[in-house]
């Protein structure tokens, strides 16, 4: 579980897992299973409908609980997270986490995919009676242009709806340049986006 929880909000390799840990990949799989059918993590599936060979077609892997997910890293105290090297992909593993628990929450599937290819990755994509709705989740406190370069450089390769948002781990929520910019403590604004 430790090593998994190193590739939390990651590409899920299964290759990869089997050789670090000495395991069969059908032995590594079946572990997996175990994992998701105990709700401790979960995979998210990439969205892609025959659009380019070059597209990541492989699932990112997450855990649910954010709390086990930290222990499991070595994180004890708060203070530890603020400069730690997995502090991106824990704050993406907490928002992911929290708006699939949003849809359970209100008795709708998963409508959440991501989306990647070698040129732009987009952390979740939700599928919409307005579209594809593109998500950025960024762990800094202080919002900066350019982290709404991936979302332009998406909608020249998927049909995305014209709201896109970014989560970050700042305090405001504003529109900026057609993007709704969510501070994490405002998270359920995405997850009434997400249900439309």
């Amino acid at each position: 579980m430790a090593l998994i929880a190193g590739r939390s909000a990651n590409i899920m390799n299964i290759r990869s897992i089997s050789n670090d840990i000495g395991m069969s990949e059908n032995t590594v799989r079946n572990w997996f299973s175990v994992l998701e059918a105990s709700f401790i993590a979960f995979r998210l599936k990439p969205y892609y409908k025959n659009l380019s060979k070059r597209q990541i077609k492989s699932p990112k892997l997450y855990f649910h609980d954010t709390g086990l997910l930290c222990y499991l890293l070595g994180i004890r105290k708060a203070e530890q997270l603020q400069n730690h090297p997995a502090r991106g992909a824990i704050f993406e593993t907490y928002v992911v986490s929290e708006i699939l628990k949003n849809l359970w929450n209100k008795v709708r599937e998963s409508n959440l995919y991501f989306f990647a290819d070698s040129v732009v990755e987009i952390d979740v994509v939700a599928e919409t009676s307005k579209g594809l709705l593109a998500i950025e989740i960024k762990s800094s406190a202080t919002f900066r242009d350019d982290f709404l370069k991936q979302i332009k450089k998406a909608k020249t390769k998927i049909p995305l709806a014209e709201e896109s948002a970014l989560v970050y781990a700042g305090e405001n929520t504003q529109i900026v340049n057609g993007t709704q910019l969510i501070g994490v403590k405002k998270l359920s604004l995405l997850g009434d986006m997400v249900l439309i």
